[in-house]
């Protein structure tokens, strides 16, 4: 190092003194190093990369923003010195900066006696600096330059946090899906006051004095463009102080706001700030789940990942428990938390468990509260359980479990929706894939991933594609990817009837042609019937006329099969195993609607289909429940049954988005009588 220094930045002779690893660094090793620079001592800090660390960060980007906030003024900060981004000087990238001799760190050390006098003066500092951060605006600090500025800086952090669990819990998380579940559901409007946040501003992460002075504030590798209230939440987290009616051990929370609001020229609202408090919490949740992902992964065997990833789990979600329940004072009491907190994370792993296997069966979960009831003391608590075991039918369906509002459970019914979780565990079991291994598909490192899924780098058209192509994302899909990102469409929309389809048309022709006499029909990704084969037209005609339906379901726009089956006008009153039918075709829809989220249609038929008067309530226990190979369509006019399977059939590797959403369905007699009677048909 000092031979880099020497020949890189202060161009003379340096010479090494003594070195001393500081403690506790999460994201970066960070060291003290005694140098002579001229025969002058000098003091520098050097953070160095490890191979893992708590917080996945880039070094280029926090060096940047600790020049750009000590050019300004606007908070203390060591002065940058030096950022070397390869790794063969130290092994690994570094960056060194000046070294602040006076003030301590030491959360610890703020109970010590003699800082009592000076507590109130050091939260008239802490949290006036904070305010004056979010007075300015990043163009005034000039980090626009190199950060992004996001539409929807709430929207926009939450995505990446929630990724964060996604990837790292190394088992399911019921707290942590009902606090994202409550997020999304009370999703604040886009802030207009865009500051440069810190990200990490706590107790910890600034040194002090005796006198209450602060002298720089440390630990800016998650700075980023956003919303102020994102910081003061932060630094408010009962987290932070084991005394839990003071904010950062220092004074009370309505006091830490006070001063704030007082310096930022802005007033903080109750329920955007209630958000951002229950957002921090699960952010901080995300950290401690990476540390335990790395830590029992072998990544790295830091002590500090260790603690962070076990006991700070614990007590997260047991703040994320009192944070969520309706009248929580957001103070997060200890000693009153044990037995409701801990019957709540057991029941709400049963109900992530059961939403997970597809069940809707909760006698275990009812038999929970009975063997508590017996056995509690707490007499709220008590009363509580037994409102849920009261109001609690024997079986939840799809649409009870909004309906259910059991006294004192508003917490528990509320953030696990039955229909919200099933989508939530559909959308993981396809889409669930670590950042690291869509790095190694897209041929990029995780970290690049990590910062083009959280904004703060852009991706090229071809990263884009790339990224894309190693999820399998849809044409259509990824067309709307490139254009968010600022590209034109890749791929065209053409239409059937185009001359430039006309290829595609014959192909299409001749597989309906030879399907016969056995009926086919092209549809679109809505199910719109687009071609059909005359032994398609031939067997609807046995039991509708198709077009006079059409005109008594009200003149459609589109042959849409969907809606011909369900429509008493249509096929309905004809097929024998309707109710599995529709069960078949709304999961289909479902995972149809996870792959083309765009997708405005696919949500409407989704609601159609709940809403029908004879829908199955337990439509993916009746789906699931089919006992042959392949689902069957079982239909019957008069005293003739027919039974039908069917296949489907896809362009390969299409470029175009009207190719790729095609499919090509074929019916085929699923028994002998069937084939006898098709084929005779198309004799006649």
């Amino acid at each position: 190092m000092t031979a880099y220094l020497g020949s890189n930045h202060w161009q003379t002779e340096c010479r090494f003194q003594d070195i001393n690893q500081i403690p506790g660094g999460a994201s970066r090793q960070t060291y003290l190093v005694h140098l002579l620079s001229n025969g002058q001592p000098v003091r520098v800090i050097v953070r160095r990369d490890p191979p893992s660390s708590l917080i996945d960060t880039e070094r280029a980007h926090e060096y940047n923003t600790y020049a750009a906030v000590f050019n300004n003024g606007v908070m203390p900060v060591p002065q940058p010195i030096v950022l070397e981004e390869t790794p063969g000087a130290l092994q690994y990238p570094f960056s060194i900066s000046a070294f602040i001799s006076e003030g301590k760190a030491s959360p610890a050390g703020l109970d010590e006696p003699e800082m009592a006098a000076a507590k109130p003066a050091l939260a008239q500092r802490k949290w006036s600096l904070l305010g004056a951060l979010a007075k300015l605006s990043p163009t005034q600090l000039g980090v626009d330059s190199f950060m992004p500025t996001p539409e929807h800086p709430a929207a926009h952090e939450l995505s990446y946090w929630r990724q964060v669990i996604e990837a790292d819990a190394l088992h399911p998380q019921p707290i942590a899906a009902a606090a994202l579940r409550w997020l999304d559901k009370h999703l604040p409007a886009p802030s207009g006051n865009l500051s440069l946040v810190h990200g990490d501003f706590r107790t910890g992460n600034y040194l002090y004095t005796q006198s209450g002075e602060i002298t720089a504030v440390l630990d800016w590798e998650m700075a980023h463009i956003g919303d102020p209230l994102e910081d003061l939440a932060w630094s408010l987290d009962p987290l932070w102080s084991p005394d839990l009616h003071l904010a950062g051990r220092l004074v009370p929370r309505t006091t830490a706001i006070d001063i704030w609001e007082k310096a930022s020229g802005m007033t903080v609202d109750p329920e955007t700030f209630r958000w951002w408090q229950i957002f921090a919490s699960v952010k901080a949740l995300a950290i401690w789940l990476s540390s335990a992902h790395d830590y029992t992964t072998g990544t790295t065997k830091e002590p500090i990942l260790a603690f962070a990833g076990w006991p700070m789990i614990d007590r997260q979600n047991r703040i994320l428990l009192d944070r969520l329940s309706p009248d929580s004072q957001h103070l997060y009491a200890e000693a009153d938390a044990g037995l409701i907190s801990g019957l709540l994370m057991a029941l709400a792993q049963d109900f992530e468990r059961a939403a997970f296997n597809r069940m809707t069966d909760i006698e275990e979960i009812q038999q929970l509260f009975k063997v508590a009831l017996d056995s509690s003391q707490n007499v709220p608590a008590k009363q509580a359980m037994e409102a849920f075991t009261e109001a609690a039918p024997a079986s939840l369906h799809l649409r009870d479990l909004d309906q259910l509002h059991a006294r004192g459970f508003e917490l528990l019914i509320e953030l696990h929706t039955w229909a919200e979780t099933n989508d939530a565990q559909l959308n993981h079991a396809i889409w669930h894939i670590s950042q690291l291994d869509l790095a190694l598909q897209a041929g990029v490192s995780q970290r690049h991933v990590s910062f083009l899924e959280t904004g703060r780098a852009n991706p090229s058209r071809a990263m884009v594609l790339a990224l894309a192509n190693s999820m399998d994302i849809p044409l259509r899909e990824q067309n709307s990817l490139l254009q968010s990102a600022g590209f034109s469409a890749s791929f065209s929309n053409g239409n059937l009837d185009e001359a430039s389809h006309s290829l595609f048309r014959h192909a299409l022709q001749q597989t309906l042609d030879h399907a016969e006499p056995y009926p086919a029909m092209v549809l679109d990704g809505n199910w719109n019937m687009v071609m059909a084969n005359q032994a398609a037209l031939r067997f609807f005609s046995i039991f509708i006329d198709p077009f006079q339906a059409l005109q008594d379901m009200g003149n459609p726009s589109h042959f849409q099969i969907v809606r011909l089956c369900m429509h008493e006008a249509g096929l309905q009153p004809y097929i024998d195993n309707w109710q599995t039918l529709i069960a078949s075709f709304l999961a289909r829809a479902r995972r149809a609607l996870l792959t083309n989220p765009q997708d405005q249609q696919l949500p409407i038929l989704i609601e159609e289909i709940l809403n029908h008067p004879q829908a199955p309530e337990n439509w993916h226990q009746t789906w699931s429940a089919q006992p042959a190979p392949a689902m069957e369509m079982i239909m019957h006019k008069g005293q003739q049954r027919y039974r039908l399977f069917t296949m489907l059939a896809h362009f390969g590797a299409p470029a175009d988005v009207t190719l790729e959403e095609l499919s090509v369905e074929l019916f085929y007699p699923a028994d002998e009588a069937t084939r006898t009677s098709l084929e005779r048909l198309a004799d006649t």
